[in-house]
């Protein structure tokens, strides 16, 4: 019997071991994934129980108990539109709320970014930050149903998602739907212009009915001419320049040309004409002189006459030195200028023109003048050599009256001696003759 009993009492021990065990383990399992809270006594429950036979007291927790885990799920968030639709008339405003919803509290404020797409062209969108979204219609909005879409991104969590609406337009009591019409003008009609330059039209596009927006192109223009318009495309009333830019190499005569505008479902157009002009040939003179002190002045002439038109006359020295003189043109074409020269030797002049937009360049045929030394200049100029001349002339004249007057006294002379008389008796004697041939005495 105390063996027997021995053993019964192991095998109570052995039992309540496990037991203990298995309510351990089971305290465990139960703790993991909970968190410790403090809830009412009612929801309060026992831990470890034992059934009454094996032999051990009641364990449990009147107070302290666990409740799931209040750790945070995943980031996630949802987008409500309030309200989904709303109705307008033409040139209303819709105002909306976009709601954010996160998958915990602890997420919120998580900044989200918005953006709507869809709708009609020309209605204006704006989200506050708030999430209040307003869309503005215009007068000219077509009526009809407008689905829109408001998208979210969180770029902290990478996280995208989106919410749908619609907006209904309804036309407005007091407006009627006018076709949209205007008008095309060019002016002036016609213009001249020389190659090289440019030219501008004024093109006026005037409204007739209703609003549109008009696109400006022009057509028909020659080869080497470049059109472009100030203002391209335009709500009308507008105006905008034409500019059209002619090369130097375009060919000369008369075109006509249309500017053309494009609005929805019209155009109109107008025409106008250019003519290409090629530019006129100068024909320049010069003519030029020394004075004293080789002093060089140079006249000449320009045809035809150009309105303040300017010349560059060039003096080019014996060593190819050159000094160059902006000289104005007078109204009646003549123009006049005057160089010291520095150097004696031979000195070229010639005048030029460079040219402008209706003229083409020319140059004057190029004159040589020799300039001398100060003395010989000065016996060269033309007062000094007829004074010279004179000269020659009156000593000429008086070499000749005095020879002239010699010959007459030596004839004189020779006339009186050949009536040579004896002094003694009066005999004629030769005047060579030293003794007086009748009575011998001497002379």
């Amino acid at each position: 019997m105390p063996r027997e009993r021995d053993h019964k009492k192991l095998s109570r021990e052995i039992v309540s071991l496990l037991l203990i065990v298995v309510a351990v383990l089971s305290v465990v399992v139960t703790m993991q994934g909970l968190a410790p809270q403090i809830l009412p006594k009612a929801q309060a429950f026992s831990i470890i129980t034992c059934l009454p036979t094996c032999g051990l007291s009641w364990t449990y927790f009147p107070s302290l108990t666990y409740a799931p885990s209040t750790m945070a799920p995943p980031f996630y968030f949802m987008l409500t539109l309030s309200p989904a639709a709303a109705t307008v008339v033409q040139g209303g405003v819709a105002n909306f709320m976009i709601l954010v919803t996160y998958s915990d509290p602890s997420y919120y404020g998580t900044p989200i970014q918005t953006q709507v797409t869809g709708g009609y062209p020309g209605m204006q969108w704006n989200i506050s930050p708030d999430g209040s979204l307003t869309i503005t219609t215009s007068p000219t909005t077509a009526p009809g149903t407008y689905p829109f879409t408001v998208i979210g991104t969180s770029y902290d969590y990478g996280v995208t998602n989106q919410v749908s609406g619609v907006l209904t337009v309804t036309a407005s009591a007091t407006t009627t739907t006018t076709a949209f019409s205007f008008s095309v003008t060019v002016s002036p009609s016609t213009q001249n212009v020389v190659v090289g330059n440019t030219v501008s039209y004024t093109v006026t596009v005037s409204s007739v009915s209703g609003q549109g927006q008009v696109s400006l192109s022009v057509q028909g223009m020659p080869q080497e001419v470049m059109g472009s318009f100030s203002t391209q495309t335009g709500t009308p009333p507008f105006t905008s320049t034409l500019n059209l830019q002619i090369s130097n190499t375009a060919l000369i005569g008369t075109y006509t040309f249309t500017v053309s505008g494009a609005g929805p479902n019209q155009s109109s157009s107008a025409t106008a004409m250019l003519t290409i002009n090629q530019k006129q040939p100068v024909s320049v003179t010069l003519s030029a002189q020394v004075g004293n002190n080789q002093l060089i002045t140079v006249t000449g002439s320009m045809s035809p006459p150009i309105n303040e038109a300017t010349l560059q006359v060039t003096y080019t020295a014996p060593n190819g030195g050159q000094t160059r003189h902006t000289v104005a043109v007078n109204a009646d074409g003549t123009y006049q200028d005057t160089f010291t020269a520095s150097t004696t030797g031979a000195w070229t002049v010639v005048a030029n023109y460079q040219g402008d937009n209706n003229y083409l360049p020319a140059a004057s045929p190029s004159v040589t003048l020799t300039i001398q030394n100060s003395i010989v200049a000065s016996l060269m100029n033309p007062t000094t050599l007829l004074a010279i001349g004179l000269g020659v002339v009156v000593v000429v004249l008086a070499v000749a009256m005095l020879r002239r007057r010699t010959g007459s006294l030596t004839r004189s002379s020779t006339s009186t001696a050949s009536s040579v008389y004896c002094r003694s008796c009066g005999a004629k004697m030769d005047p060579t003759d030293r003794f007086c041939k009748k009575c011998g005495k001497e002379i």
